[in-house]
């Protein structure tokens, strides 16, 4: 996958979510920003922001007292809401699932994301199935 972000947004996102998880793996597997601009009558000025919002998988193997939704929060607050973020945020222990929806997904992620930050000393990795089968007889049975 190529994205297209600019190095300021992801540095920023990374140092939030360093911050809350010094051990950390941050994957962005989805990326998309517009432009708004704001301008009135009243004022003859116009005011041009753009927004960027990343999809993030991050690993870890901390105890997670915060959700990832709490570091979604945190990440449009710091950024004065003109960085979002879906974040899914996970235990490296997890990566061994026996769901095929879930290994598929991870496996894609891992391969084809972007690794923004990594944890070289515990990197993530799927150590027993290297591809992932698309079965997607979970996703059918719910």
């Amino acid at each position: 996958m190529q994205f297209q972000f600019p190095p300021s947004a992801l540095e920023q996102l990374s140092e939030i979510i360093i911050k809350r998880y010094p051990q950390c793996s941050v994957f962005v597997f989805g990326y998309r920003s517009n432009e708004t601009t704001n301008s009135t009558a009243v004022f003859s000025e116009t005011i041009q922001k753009q927004q960027h919002h990343f999809d993030l998988l991050i690993f870890t193997s901390q105890k997670m007292p915060f959700k990832g939704v709490d570091i979604a929060n945190t990440i449009a607050e710091q950024s004065g809401k003109l960085i979002t973020a879906s974040v899914l945020l996970h235990r490296v222990s997890e990566l061994g699932t026996k769901q095929n929806g879930q290994l598929l997904f991870f496996d894609k992620v891992l391969r084809e994301g972007y690794r923004v930050c990594i944890d070289k000393s515990a990197p993530p990795y799927i150590s027993f199935n290297p591809v992932a089968k698309n079965d997607d007889t979970d996703a059918k049975a719910h």
